[in-house]
């Protein structure tokens, strides 16, 4: 989306018809306009806001109407209110406007309810008029209104963008993730009845059969829990990370001291050892748990496998026969008449003869032959029984003897931790045995939340189990009539299809937040000079982070600095919607591009120095499509130098009145 041009009538400050053009030009792609403090600068980024979905921020939001031509009415005149937006969206050129008027009675003047119409233009210059019904869901389709504060961006907002709870969405909503998300919705799973997959499931006709409608509501209820799990353990990561975070902190005050930083540093060397060694007891469990599962049969028959080889060994056996061959086998072949080979047995009797004879070696005749070949089963299994139990013992004293190497390290831990609360004490230092009392806190609600991660995880494992259980039983149960059949067959296929939505949607949002990482950083390192870089977490919350002694650190960020990492933040967005987001599935692509999108920002460089006023300057016309900003002068002077070659359309305002500001031409 390219916005064209902003027409105001008696919108607040604005009164009369006002008209601004904006630069639509790829090398001169920004506008400036220049108004210092209550001029009307925020008056215009909300006459977007009104336009597009009919809110603003605003003193007296009801009354938009210019004051002075409020008071020039007279009883029963009425005078009107419009704002309207050209943009080209998709290659078509849209007119948006929103009008309200405004009637005056009995000395008081009232709005009615706004009206809105939008047209499009055809190729041949001629407009044509959208439907009523259709306007807010072509709007939507242009630019949602959970998007738009991303685009639309005033001093609060750039204060805020990046520590907003809502990022993860609207980021993936950005960069056309909600294509694949929605389809996912759409396809939906058992337990949602209104989704595909879930209508599937209940038009299934279950005959009434009990255990198939038992095995129906087990699954439904596991996957139920299964999701409320997910969301827990996705609240469950974020506290973590929150935890981890604090015990970052204290961990560098404690480190900070010189009188204890060798003993913080030998004991964080045991944690790190110590959270290796735990995961590697949690994998090494993990394999044994995967070992047995799958082997159980062969753990538990063990015994009688080394008793039947004993028993077997010294049997003399009728090896006469052939392997595997069976009596069925012959007397098909013999019904028929005709050797596989070809051979009829109408023109040679003797072949016949042959085929009984062959028969007195096939069970039950010849169970010597059936006993040979068990034996060699026997022996294999035997083999297979051994080779398992070694793996497993070999597991077993893995853990073992880490979890005893994990149990020493722990109580070193413990030492290190009252020789540092002693040193505090001695050298009259509070403060740090209090941070040694506040972390260990930390270390101890990380460990409750690490365990109540792993419940959940194993909860969730086992209902997963569950209803893959259920399904089997449901089928088994429901699959009798050929509409059952083609049902399954349905649900397969539908199945298949969401398996790969989300394996794909997983593999691009990781891709993608990957990659708005790299931006970001690379756009920051062009404002900022500093050591410190971006981190943007799981939910796309972002800070700024320090190495220090090869470990990162989440470093505080003064207001100024803030704004700069909000401004990469934006800018990294911002060019990463212009990407085009491609996923395949065989041979065949997809496009989950979206449109690129402009900045329109009302005094963005407040509280930010001319050193980072000059560099942000520089860099967003170059992240984003087209850049509206309006600036007061006292910042226009720092930013001029950089933006100069770059601006294609400016504006001054001019303040008449306290209500009546005016646009004129650069």
């Amino acid at each position: 989306m390219l916005l064209k041009s902003l027409r105001l009538l008696n919108f607040r400050q604005y009164e009369g018809a006002q008209r601004v053009e904006f630069s639509v030009d790829g090398d001169k792609n920004v506008t400036v306009i220049l108004g210092d403090n209550t001029f009307g600068k925020t008056t215009l980024l909300q006459a977007f806001n009104w336009c597009f979905y009919g809110k603003v921020n605003l003193l007296n939001p009801e009354m938009l109407l210019n004051y002075d031509v409020a008071d020039r009415m007279g009883n029963g005149e009425t005078a009107d209110v419009e704002v309207e937006i050209e943009l080209v969206h998709n290659n078509r050129l849209y007119s948006l406007l929103r009008k309200q008027t405004y009637s005056k009675i009995g000395g008081n003047v009232r709005g009615d309810a706004p009206t809105k119409k939008m047209s499009f233009f055809r190729p041949d210059g001629q407009s044509e008029p959208i439907n009523p019904g259709k306007v807010d869901e072509v709007i939507k389709s242009i630019l949602p209104e959970d998007l738009s504060s991303y685009f639309f961006f005033d001093t609060e907002r750039v204060a805020s963008v990046s520590t907003r709870k809502d990022l993860s969405s609207s980021v993936k909503d950005l960069v056309g993730l909600s294509v694949l998300y929605n389809a996912m919705k759409h396809l939906g799973d058992k337990s949602h009845k209104r989704s595909v997959i879930g209508k599937l499931y209940d038009s299934m006709d279950q005959d009434g059969d009990e255990r198939a409608a038992q095995a129906l509501r087990i699954m439904q209820d596991a996957t139920d829990r299964c999701e409320a799990i997910k969301n827990q353990l996705v609240e469950c990561d974020g506290e973590l990370e929150q935890l981890n975070a604090q015990k970052a902190q204290l961990d560098e005050k404690l480190r900070n001291n010189e009188d204890t930083k060798a003993l913080q540093a030998k004991k964080m060397k045991l944690e790190a050892d110590v959270s290796r060694d735990e995961a590697a007891v949690e994998k090494t469990k993990s394999l044994l748990r995967h070992d047995f599962s799958d082997n159980s049969l062969r753990y538990f028959i063990g015994p009688l496998v080394n008793k039947v080889e004993l028993l077997l060994k010294d049997a003399e056996l009728d090896d006469k026969g052939i392997k595997d061959l069976t009596r069925p086998a012959l007397e098909e072949i013999l019904e028929r008449g005709v050797c596989i080979c070809g051979l009829k047995f109408s023109e040679h009797a003797d072949a016949v003869e042959h085929i009984k004879t062959e028969m007195r070696y096939c069970p039950p005749e010849s169970i010597g032959n059936a006993v040979k070949n068990f034996r060699g089963d026997i022996v294999n299994l035997a083999g297979d029984v051994s080779r398992i139990l070694d793996s497993m013992n070999d597991r077993k004293a893995n853990i073992y003897t880490t979890s005893q190497r994990i149990d020493q390290a722990h109580d070193d831990i413990d030492s290190l931790s009252s020789k540092i609360k002693e040193l505090s004490k001695i050298k009259e230092l509070p403060d740090l045995g209090r941070y040694e009392a506040a972390r260990n806190d930390v270390k101890k609600q990380i460990r409750k939340k690490v365990n109540q991660r792993d419940a959940l995880m194993r909860e969730d494992g086992a209902l997963k189990a569950k209803a893959e259980k259920a399904r089997k039983t449901y089928e088994l149960f429901s699959v009798a009539s050929n509409k059952n059949k083609k049902i399954i067959r349905y649900i397969r296929y539908a199945e298949a299809i969401s398996q790969w939505l989300d394996e794909t949607y997983s593999e691009k949002e990781s891709e993608i937040r990957e990659t708005l990482q790299e931006r970001v950083n690379a756009i920051f390192e062009k404002m900022y000079h500093g050591k410190r870089r971006v981190v943007i977490d799981a939910n796309y919350q972002v800070n700024l982070v320090t190495d220090l002694n090869g470990t990162s650190k989440i470093t505080g960020e003064s207001e100024g600095l803030n704004r700069v990492k909000n401004f990469a933040f934006i800018a990294g967005l911002v060019s990463i919607a212009k990407d085009k987001v491609v996923t395949k599935l065989g041979k065949q692509e997809y496009d989950l591009s979206s449109e690129p999108y402009p900045l329109v920002m009302d005094a963005p460089f407040s509280n930010t120095d001319e050193t980072h006023i000059a560099n942000i300057s520089k860099e967003l016309p170059m992240a984003s499509e087209q850049v509206i900003m309006f600036v007061m002068n006292k910042d226009w002077r720092y930013a001029k130098p950089v933006l100069e070659g770059r601006v294609g359309a400016s504006y001054v305002l001019s303040k008449i009145s306290e209500q009546h500001s005016k646009l004129v031409e650069a």
